[in-house]
């Protein structure tokens, strides 16, 4: 399953998403005495085929025509209802066999994918495709190059089902095409097993249905307090030699002809707080999931993963009537840790939240598994409004687990913004230290032992200024160079040491002078990460600034909006049950025109706005 982060920005986001390690392709071979079959073993192959091919077979004494078909699957987290912009089908390519034809792609007419180990060749074969489009390919394809492929309208159709819900698996399909009966009419693009830099990819553009999202701590709520639980459908023990994590696990046997049930109702005091104490039309949701290790299992054949399988579910109510979302894994390996998980929008009428482990029945025996290790996550958008314009912090979390790992006990995949948009009158000035921190700190060091490893950043802005941290300094010695070598000039020995006084002295000296930076401050396309680890005691903290004041030249240079984002993984150890806790928070500085100034006109400090936020995780033993 993906693992990846996805690139968060509030108004515009592109999400790359590794391929699944279910991609696979089916073979059909039909021989010339009427005979059928399929091999759906391509497994573990570093490649995958779709085309025909003829062959004579020494073996059976027969000519054979094969026909080929890729399968591939990712798990789609984006809103329900999200704008999407595009989305491009990613495939790295081998340079043989060449044969000109067109492929027709088409989406599996499935709500929620399974792992295709779990379907049989010929029903997979013979499921039923949608929205089939055609794949024209022309021409030699070079070794490990990539070739792109538009299934907008694929993925358009998937999440618009009306049991769509993010975590949801989509499927698609390329078969033979047009492709004519003869040897060597097929293509191949390398799979997963060729290692995940070689993975089919599905690239996603979309914009939010909302504004922002902002995450905060998780009150009232615990795993601890066995109390808090409630089960029905089978009974419950508490076992000390087989567990996860910690000392202990729940042993979990159920009824023969009905689920077990393990659910816990968020507090009364946590949905009205956290989930309906919001503003207008503002939406808010859950992330849940737990790990168990089934005591049996079906490891093959068409029953493959029934035998203790298990889900994990979120119900609420709301004014509209009632919802459950609801994610299965279906365990084939009895000796390992299965790992469950869903996520669910809130509507802001949420009255009742409740979270759900449920495991099923198969043929007459009841579920039976170790539960351990389960995660709560709350999310939520909002914004903050002053006279010099609006600012957004925004955090998401994607993805939350817990890692067998000597060293650390468990992380999150979490995409961090801001978004600051001025009023007239008004620029965006800088973007000051989007910071995340360890909490609990006093802002000199932390006593949690974790890390925090920041893996992408970027920004952009409605003048398409390019700034990159790292080379503020360096441009800004540059202009100051040039102006010193022009006029003899020497700053001030108090400007130096920071790269925004650097920039802003250079700025003023520039700006009388009529000079430019031109490519010294406007060519920077890349952020490198200046401050990417932070891992506990007095290296609490990872940080960015994104300093446009350089550019603030003229009337006309105002920065109506600006966004900076990174995304980041945060890893944390406990040697028992605990809370984990980071803070993210930004300063927006605004800045004001004046006309009046004695260089004919400024761009000064008008005042700056504050924001940040707290995200926890509950971990459970």
């Amino acid at each position: 399953e993906p693992k990846e982060s996805l690139t968060i920005d509030p108004r515009y986001t592109t999400a790359p998403v590794v391929g699944s390690s279910w991609d696979t392709y089916i073979t059909k071979i039909e021989d010339d005495r009427g005979y059928t079959t399929y091999d759906d073993t391509a497994w573990g192959l570093e490649y995958l085929r779709f085309g025909r091919h003829y062959d004579w077979n020494d073996e059976r004494g027969c000519e054979e025509q094969y026909t080929y078909r890729t399968y591939l699957r990712w798990q789609i987290l984006i809103p329900k209802e999200a704008t999407i912009s595009s989305a491009f089908l990613k495939l790295c390519t081998r340079d043989w066999p060449v044969h000109d034809f067109t492929a027709y792609i088409g989406l599996l007419d499935f709500a929620d994918c399974p792992e295709f180990s779990t379907v049989s060749g010929s029903e997979l074969w013979d499921k039923k495709v949608l929205n089939v489009t055609g794949w024209n390919i022309e021409g030699n394809w070079e070794d490990e190059d990539w070739v792109s492929v538009n299934v907008t309208e694929h993925l358009k159709e998937f999440t618009g089902w009306s049991d769509y819900a993010p975590g949801n698996h989509m499927g698609l399909r390329i078969d033979e095409g047009t492709s004519g009966d003869g040897s060597w009419n097929y293509r191949e693009v390398y799979s997963v097993d060729r290692g995940s830099a070689y993975a089919p990819r599905l690239e996603i553009t979309f914009s939010y249905p909302y504004e922002d999202k902002l995450v905060e701590p998780i009150k009232n709520w615990s795993f601890e307090d066995e109390t808090e639980w409630t089960l029905s459908g089978g009974t419950r023990t508490v076992s000390s030699s087989v567990y996860l994590h910690g000392k202990h696990s729940w042993y979990v046997t159920g009824s023969s002809s009905q689920d077990v049930v393990i659910e816990q109702t968020l507090s009364s005091e946590l949905v009205e707080k956290t989930l309906r104490n919001r503003k207008k039309d503002q939406k808010r949701g859950i992330v849940f999931g737990f790990y168990y290790k089934p005591d049996g299992v079906i490891e093959s054949g068409d029953n493959k993963g029934e035998k203790n399988k298990a889900g994990a579910e979120i119900y609420y109510e709301y004014s509209g009537g009632s919802k459950i979302v609801c994610n299965y894994t279906k365990p084939d390996n009895a000796s390992k840790w299965w790992h469950v998980q869903v996520r669910a929008e809130l509507p802001p009428t949420t009255t009742l939240v409740k979270v759900r482990i449920r495991g099923c029945p198969y043929e007459g025996e009841g579920f039976k598994a170790w539960i351990d290790l389960a995660l709560l996550g709350i999310y939520y958008y909002d914004k903050n409004s002053t006279n010099y314009g609006d600012a957004a912090l925004v955090t998401t979390i994607y993805y939350l687990n817990v890692i067998q790992h000597p060293e650390w006990g468990g992380f999150a995949s979490l995409g961090t913004s801001i978004t600051a948009k001025c009023s007239n009158g008004y620029s965006v000035g800088v973007l000051k230290e989007l910071k995340v921190e360890l909490l609990p700190n006093d802002g000199t060091e932390t006593t949690q032992v974790a890390r925090l490893t920041v893996l992408e950043g970027h920004q952009v802005n409605s003048k398409d200024y390019k700034i990159n941290p790292s080379a503020q300094e360096e441009a800004a010695n540059i202009a100051l160079s040039i102006l010193e070598q022009s006029i003899g000039l020497t700053l001030n020995l108090a400007t130096m040491g920071c790269a925004s006084a650097y920039a802003k002295a250079a700025t003023n000296y520039l700006k009388k002078l009529k000079v430019a930076l031109g490519p010294y401050m406007h060519d920077v396309f890349r952020v490198e990460l200046q401050h990417p680890i932070a891992e506990g005691g007095t290296d609490y903290a990872v940080w960015q600034t994104y300093d446009y004041r350089a550019k603030l030249n003229n009337e006309d240079d105002r920065v109506e909006q600006a966004t900076a984002c990174y995304y980041f993984d945060w890893r944390y150890r406990a040697d028992g049950d605990d809370l984990f806790a980071i803070r993210v928070s930004v300063t927006v500085e605004w800045y004001e025109w004046d006309p009046e100034t004695p260089s004919g006109g400024s761009w000064v400090y008008a005042g700056q706005t504050e924001l940040s936020v707290i995200i926890s995780i509950v971990d459970y033993w």
